[in-house]
């Protein structure tokens, strides 16, 4: 699952993707059922299962996206490369 932005992103060349990264992406999108786009910055979020919603992050890269995880706990979001200091 990648959000299509990111994939334009990555295949342009623009976000330091390692060639085998980006050959993987471009394998997975020519297997039947393997990869599965989100268009996150016209849907705003996707929920892709109950209680798992991805975000357009529009931070680290043109798709980078957040995932919130609702737990037993509470809500988690799991920002990846955009968050560098939990005080920001």
């Amino acid at each position: 699952m990648v959000n299509r932005r990111e994939m334009e992103f990555s295949v342009a060349g623009l976000g330091g993707y390692q060639p085998e990264d980006i050959k993987h992406l471009i394998d997975q999108l020519h297997t039947k059922d393997a990869l599965r786009f989100l268009d996150l910055e016209i849907t705003g979020g996707e929920e892709i299962v109950p209680g798992i919603v991805c975000y357009p992050a529009n931070a680290h890269t043109d798709g980078s996206m957040l995932i919130s995880v609702d737990t037993d706990q509470g809500q988690v979001v799991i920002t990846g490369d955009v968050i560098y200091d939990i005080h920001d």
